[in-house]
C-alpha cells in the first residue's frame, strides 16, 4: 500500500486548514479530537454553503470515514473506501498512530498489478448518462445540477464536444478565494462565485477513452492522471463514465461469486509470477475442498532489501487463518505459504472430522 503523508488537524481547527490541506493534495484532512481518530474532511463536504471556512472548525464537517491500518488487505481497503465512496483514507500503524493517508487511485494501481483488471470493452462498466454543462453556463448553474443529478462530477461541453471537467472539488477550491480589500485589510469573507463563469475553474484536460477499448486500458489511463473517473466517449463525444467505483465493485462481486486468490503489492519485475503463485495455492485449495470451504484468499508481497514478505489472509466458512511467510525470492516465500497453508488447513481438515465422528457418537 503507497501511503501519502497528511496533514492531522484537531477539530477545533479553523476549517480554512483543512480545505488547504484538500486542495493540495486532492484526497482529504484527518481530523482528531483529542488526540483520536475523529474523521477526514473530504471536498464533497464542502462543496455548497460554506461563506467563510476560517470561522468555522474542523469538526463541523469532519466525516466519521473508516481507518485503514499499514497492513490491511486489499479485500480490507476495497470495502472501506466503498463504505463511503471515499477519495482518501487516514492509515495507522502499529501503535494506532496516524501515519498517512492512502488513495483510490493506489488501490486502483494495486488492483491493476495482480491482473484481476478485466480486459472487457469499458462500456459494459460504464455509467450512462454523462451530466453536461454548457461552457458558458455559470458557477451556481453547475451547483445547481451536481444536486439536482446528485452527482460530484459535470463535463463541460462546447458544440457538442467535451471540453474539460467540473468536480466537486473545484467548487471547494473557490470558498478559499478572498473576496477582496476592505478599509486597506483583508477579510475573510469570501465571495460568491456563483455568477461566474464556469470556464474560471474548469480544468483544461480531459481523461477520455473510446468505448471499445478495454477496462484495463481505462484503469491504466486513471493511474497515469491520478484520477479516480474517466470520460467514455463514442467518435469523441461522452456516452458515460466509468469510476473508480465501478471496479471496486467488480472486485467485490469476484469475491463474492468465486473462491478468488488476490494477490497485491507485486512490483513490475515479480507481475510475471502472478499466474504460478494463484496455480500454487490453489493446488493447496484443491486438496481440501471437498472438507473445507475456502470462501477467498488475500496475499500481500512486501520487497524488501534482502527478502520477499508475504502476508496471507485467508477467509473460510466460520473462521479465517492468518499467515506470513519469507524468502530470499518471491517463489521461495510463496511455496513456504503453500506449505505452512497445508499444514494448518490439514490440522483443521482433522478438528472438523473429530467433531463429525463425536456427533456420530452421541446420535
Amino acid at each position: 500500500m503507497n501511503i501519502k503523508p497528511a496533514l492531522v488537524l484537531d477539530s477545533e481547527e479553523p476549517l480554512s486548514r483543512a480545505l488547504n490541506e484538500i486542495l493540495k493534495n486532492g484526497t482529504c484532512a484527518v481530523i482528531t479530537k483529542d488526540a483520536k481518530y475523529c474523521g477526514i474532511v473530504e471536498d464533497r463536504d464542502l462543496s455548497y454553503g460554506i461563506t467563510d471556512a476560517s470561522k468555522m472548525k474542523c469538526g463541523t464537517a469532519c466525516v466519521n470515514a473508516p481507518v485503514l491500518h499499514t497492513d490491511s488487505t486489499v479485500l480490507e481497503r476495497l470495502n472501506a473506501f466503498m463504505a463511503g465512496h471515499f477519495k482518501g483514507l487516514a492509515v495507522k500503524d502499529e501503535h494506532d498512530s496516524i501515519v498517512g493517508i492512502t488513495s483510490r487511485v493506489e488501490l486502483m494501481n494495486d488492483l491493476f498489478l495482480t491482473g484481476i483488471v478485466p480486459h472487457t470493452p469499458v462500456s459494459e462498466m460504464m455509467n450512462s448518462p454523462v451530466y453536461t454543462i454548457n461552457y458558458e453556463d455559470t458557477i451556481g448553474a453547475a451547483k445547481g445540477k451536481m444536486k439536482e443529478c446528485n452527482t460530484h462530477r459535470l463535463v463541460v461541453m462546447k458544440n457538442g464536444y467535451p471540453q474539460g471537467v467540473v468536480s466537486s472539488y473545484d467548487l471547494a477550491a473557490m470558498v478559499t478565494r478572498p473576496k477582496g480589500k476592505k478599509d486597506d485589510a483583508k477579510t475573510t469573507e469570501m465571495a460568491s462565485p456563483d455568477n461566474r463563469g464556469v470556464l474560471e475553474i474548469l480544468r483544461d484536460y480531459v481523461n477520455t477513452i473510446e468505448k471499445n477499448e478495454t477496462v484495463a486500458k481505462a484503469v491504466e489511463k486513471m493511474i497515469d492522471k491520478s484520477n479516480s473517473s474517466i470520460i467514455v466517449t463514442e467518435n469523441k463525444k461522452p456516452v458515460g463514465v466509468f469510476s473508480a467505483s465501478d471496479l471496486f465493485k467488480y472486485v467485490l462481486d469476484q469475491f463474492k461469486q468465486t473462491s478468488n486468490i488476490l494477490v497485491s503489492g507485486l512490483g513490475e519485475d515479480d507481475v510475471v509470477h502472478l499466474k504460478e503463485i494463484r496455480e500454487s495455492l490453489e493446488l493447496v485449495f484443491k486438496k481440501f475442498e471437498k472438507s473445507i470451504e475456502i470462501e477467498s484468499m488475500n496475499i500481500h508481497v512486501k520487497e524488501g532489501k534482502s527478502v520477499y514478505s508475504v502476508r496471507a489472509f485467508i477467509q473460510l466458512d466460520g473462521g479465517h487463518i492468518s499467515l506470513a511467510t519469507e524468502g530470499y525470492t518471491l517463489m521461495e516465500a510463496i511455496d513456504k505459504l503453500a506449505k505452512e497453508l497445508y499444514v494448518l488447513l490439514h490440522k483443521k481438515k482433522e478438528i472438523l472430522t473429530t467433531k463429525k465422528d463425536k456427533h456420530k457418537i452421541r446420535d
